[in-house]
């Protein structure tokens, strides 16, 4: 694999923009939790392949060649009936070389639109958006599939010293940048002439790896032997793993990485090197992985629940310590709501159960952090203008934990490397990706306790694959449900099963291998959080033999991971926020801005500047400090109508106050308070 590390360096503002504003700010800069402005990985792979496109355009690329070539680099979607292609690279989110958490790396521009015929202003074209200064430099990687003499890596590397401006508004002159790779002796002008040659080379193949086949005996020794590890994923951008096929332009992520896609990225990382040891790996027995779910801490691991353990409706962000009563699971210990949180109701919680610790927490589904991107999409060859925009909710999650057992000739592979970088979910060009750490366990999963009158629990982590010939006349989902279990039991001698709670529904995944369009065809399947109790408290080796198996048909695609119950919750887990302290120590300080922009309000009876004005007042702070901002000001009075001053007259002594307060974030969110209020008040 080889990496490309490419620095931007903006020579003009740029307006990176989410696709997403207010009522004060039409669109705002795309940024990472700690506020810093980013460069989508998404645009920049845009800005490479029409960069990459017209390039090979200029050279006389025949339109075939050059599709193909294309798809090489960059791979292309499902389109009707053809399955996805996965390209060379995989793009980061470009970052600040530089960023001071609480600093303003970004400022507000105010445009209007002017009428050519009476050189007055356009009604309803005021437009405030966010913009990153110009001298701000931005570092980004690519990581691809292939050695860096490949055809594709210097293909990427020409598009990337071929780009002069990102963001929106490109064509006016925002965003203008200058590229350049660390590292690389390579000029635009070698490359292009590389690339010239190229189109008169054979069919280019498909893409070899940089590694090789891994040297062994003179024969595969494919031992069976089940070895179990533990899995940490550490996601260095959001993931997306929608859980419903989407028909519109909004596309969700749940809140599992699924076992189907653990399971294929391992198998396509084999069988990059060794195609035969791959194979093996997907028919051996020993061969099963659970999801990998959001653990918080990279300490903590976590079990998935939603239809039995509930959380009483008192519970929420403002209970520091909530009572552990608040929390009740029936496949544990029967409860009457009546009798708990003070005659509250009790609400099932989809989520996660995070062991580990001191106590058992619940981290909610609702309380785990997203991030919301917009896309805007040229040459769709499945619109009619060739022009798409959606709309994507990614998890936003770092640490993720899972469980997986392999065959031992896998075991010693993946084992040898501890460490292997992957992209998981949808769009993995793009997001997705992080490194996946190995280690090694004597056993899946501890020996479950006790829970429930010696019983022992079992709560589904992945879809249970159902016959698809069962019929509503021969009984309700659970009765059906009921029977696979017991079936189940009697077949690993656990002994007989007591009760079970689920949910049905209808799933089918996506495989650039199978089905159209690398859909793989709708099954009837038992939802995750459904749970079955035995009767008794089985023997272990037993148990940890039936939960390697699990439950029902389809190990091969991800079906019938169970994990042990681990209890009932005794708090919420609200999540590790690495940018908490951070916001702490800034709150206190920016509340005195607030605080003043309040006493201008009340000071102006409703009367203040126009929010574009306020906006002006803060670009102007926020590139020269407060003396630029106070200079502003005294020209308002100097140079501007007597209608405008006499909207400043009443609050000029307190924005002076405003400006002079030490804390920029407070001075910053002072005057953003202002303009919004400025924005509500009718004139």
């Amino acid at each position: 694999m080889h990496t490309i590390s490419y620095t931007l360096k903006l020579l003009s503002d740029a307006t990176p923009g989410t696709g997403l504003g207010g009522e004060s700010v039409n669109e705002y800069v795309t940024r990472r939790r700690d506020g810093a402005p980013i460069l989508a990985a998404s645009h920049l792979k845009g800005l490479v392949r029409q960069e990459l496109f017209d390039r090979l355009d200029d050279l006389g690329w025949p339109s075939g060649r050059k599709e193909s070539f294309l798809r090489r680099c960059l791979g292309a979607p499902g389109i009707e009936d053809d399955a996805g292609v996965e390209g060379a690279a995989r793009f980061s989110d470009a970052e600040p070389d530089k960023h001071v958490p609480g600093q303003q790396p970004t400022r507000f521009i105010t445009r209007t639109a002017i009428d050519g015929k009476t050189g007055t202003v356009k009604n309803t074209s005021l437009r405030t958006v966010e913009a990153v200064n110009a001298g701000t430099e931005f570092r980004g990687r690519v990581f691809m599939a292939c050695s860096a003499d490949d055809p594709a890596a210097k293909a990427i590397r020409l598009a990337l010293l071929c780009l002069t401006a990102v963001g929106g508004l490109r064509t006016r002159g925002s965003g203008r940048c200058v590229a350049t790779i660390q590292d690389c002796p390579d000029t635009p002008g070698g490359l292009l002439k590389e690339l010239a040659a190229l189109a008169e080379t054979p069919a280019l193949e498909k893409i070899a790896p940089e590694t090789v086949a891994r040297d062994r005996a003179e024969a595969h020794d494919f031992n069976q032997t089940p070895v179990f590890f533990l899995l940490r994923f550490k996601a260095e951008s959001p993931v997306c793993c929608p859980e419903l096929p989407v028909r519109h332009n909004v596309i969700s992520s749940g809140f599992a990485i699924p076992a189907s896609s653990l399971q294929g990225a391992l198998l396509h990382h084999l069988n990059a090197t060794d195609p035969e040891a791959a194979d093996a790996l997907f028919a051996s027995p020993s061969f099963r992985a659970w999801p990998l779910l959001p653990c918080g801490d990279e300490k903590l691991a976590a079990t998935r629940v939603s239809l039995t353990h509930r959380a009483s409706k008192l519970v929420g962000d403002d209970a520091v310590e909530p009572d552990p009563s608040w929390f009740q699971d029936e496949a544990i210990k029967p409860y009457d709501w009546r009798t708990v949180s003070g005659g509250a109701p009790l609400k099932a919680s989809d989520g996660v159960l995070l062991s580990g610790g001191e106590n058992v927490k619940l981290w909610k589904s609702a309380a785990m952090p997203r991030w919301i991107s917009a896309h805007g999409v040229h040459n769709d060859r499945e619109t009619e203008d060739g022009r798409n925009l959606f709309s994507v909710e990614s998890l936003a999650v770092k640490h993720f934990s899972g469980r997986l057992s392999l065959p031992a000739f896998a075991a010693e592979i993946f084992g040898a490397e501890r460490n292997i970088q992957l992209s998981l979910g949808k769009s993995r060009s793009v997001r997705g990706r992080g490194e996946l750490s190995f280690e090694r366990v004597d056993s899946l999963f501890a020996a479950p306790q006790s829970m429930a009158n010696g019983k022992c629990i079992l709560v589904v982590q992945s879809p249970l694959r159902l016959p698809d010939a069962w019929t509503n006349a021969e009984g309700s989902f659970n009765q059906e449900f009921q029977k696979l279990a017991e079936k189940w039991a009697s077949e690993n001698e656990l002994g007989g099963v007591d009760a079970v709670w689920g949910v049905h529904g209808i799933r089918f995944g996506w495989s650039r291998h199978g089905g159209t369009g690398g859909r793989i065809r709708a099954r009837r399947v038992a939802l995750p959080g459904a749970v079955l109790r035995l009767k008794g408290n089985p023997d272990p080796a037993k148990l940890a033999a039936a939960l390697l198996r699990g439950l029902g048909d389809g190990r091969e695609e991800g079906f019938g991971a169970l994990s042990p119950h681990p209890g009932i919750a005794a708090g919420l887990y609200k999540g590790a926020d690495p940018d908490s302290e951070i916001r702490k120590l800034g709150s206190g300080r920016r509340k005195e801005g607030v605080e003043l922009a309040l006493a201008c309000f009340n000071q102006a009876k409703k009367n203040l500047p126009s929010a574009s004005q306020i906006r002006a007042l803060m670009a102007k702070y926020n590139l020269g400090g407060e003396r630029a901002a106070v200079e502003y000001l005294d020209r308002q009075l100097q140079e501007r109508s007597n209608r405008i001053w006499s909207q400043w007259r009443p609050i000029v002594d307190n924005v002076k106050k405003l400006l002079q307060l030490s804390d920029k974030r407070a001075v910053l969110a002072g005057l953003e308070m202002l303009a919004n209020l400025a924005l509500s008040v009718k004139r």
